[in-house]
């Protein structure tokens, strides 16, 4: 019986030295860093395809969207950005080497997705695209050799501002609130706080608004975190006018005596506007539910909150 056990453990020793000796003669894909150029000097990162164009530039103050306009780029994109693309690396090995397979895999220069990575006087252009698989496809700009790289550049990061762009326009925390005032089409009011809570006022009443209420807190939130991700640059006249008798006017006072004013105008049925401080060069396109915030009437402010 030991002699049989003896020889199965043989065998087996036998049979996983095999295994480790065809897994270290295996050939090894090689891989390779898909930017080459040091991360920490990266300057400028220029996105384009058939259609649209995207150039984001890196100042003092970080990430800037650079175009009609100049905007906070989105700092969780751009990082998405560096992890999935300067980070990334591809196998050396090439899907295809030849000029017909530009056609082939939808790297000719009309269809794909352009991208340039430059580092001072140093930059990298890459194209990209996706014939519906799990990988993209890329190439050099001056190559026809294709590659696949081991992440979804094609879908993810197109050149779109709205994809690129900080969207926060107000970000105001309670602690910095003195108070809200607020006009609308069925009433005014004005919300007050001190060291003793909010308070609510208009011409008919006044009482403290009970801790968490439901209105309050839903105001409070969209002024910590007020992004829009749609705006207008090149609005016309009949735009601008509907701000002649807003749907609603807000106006936040801060502890450190500055103003924010905002004002809302219907857009159609489905999206409303927004200024802010009446710039009338930008804009921003929000929700109607944005505007039924604070537009409550004063027995939201009542209610005590739900647990």
């Amino acid at each position: 019986m030991k002699k049989n056990r003896l020889i199965l453990l043989v065998i087996l020793l036998i049979l996983m030295g095999i295994y480790v000796f065809l897994t270290l003669k295996k050939p090894q894909e090689k891989d390779a860093d898909l930017i080459k150029l040091n991360p920490d000097r990266i300057d400028m990162i220029e996105i384009w395809d058939e259609y649209d164009t995207v150039k984001l530039v890196k100042s003092d103050k970080g990430w800037e969207v650079h175009g009609v306009l100049v905007w906070d780029a989105d700092s969780l994109i751009v990082n998405s950005f560096f992890a999935d693309v300067v980070a990334a690396k591809y196998p050396i090995s090439p899907v295809s080497n030849t000029p017909e397979g530009l056609k082939r895999y939808s790297l000719e220069d009309h269809e794909a997705l352009h991208i340039r990575i430059s580092a001072g006087k140093q930059s990298t252009h890459l194209l990209f695209s996706n014939l519906g698989k799990a990988w993209d496809y890329f190439r050099f700009a001056d190559q026809t050799e294709i590659y696949q790289v081991k992440s979804k550049v094609f879908s993810m990061y197109f050149p779109e501002m709205s994809r690129w762009r900080n969207p926060l326009i107000l970000r105001i925390m309670e602690e910095e609130l003195e108070s809200i005032e607020v006009k609308h089409l069925l009433n005014s009011y004005v919300l007050t706080q001190d060291s003793s809570g909010w308070k609510f006022k208009d011409s008919r009443q006044e009482f403290d608004v009970l801790f968490n209420n439901y209105a309050l807190t839903k105001i409070i939130s969209i002024l910590q975190h007020f992004s829009s991700y749609i705006l207008d640059t090149d609005q016309n006249e009949d735009m601008i006018r509907k701000f002649d008798e807003p749907i609603a006017t807000v106006w936040i006072k801060t502890t450190d005596k500055k103003t924010t004013k905002i004002s809302f105008a219907r857009f159609d049925e489905n999206t409303s506007m927004m200024v802010k401080d009446d710039d009338f060069s930008i804009i921003h396109h929000v929700s109607h539910d944005t505007i039924n915030r604070f537009t409550r009437a004063p027995q939201a402010f009542q209610e005590a909150p739900f647990f």
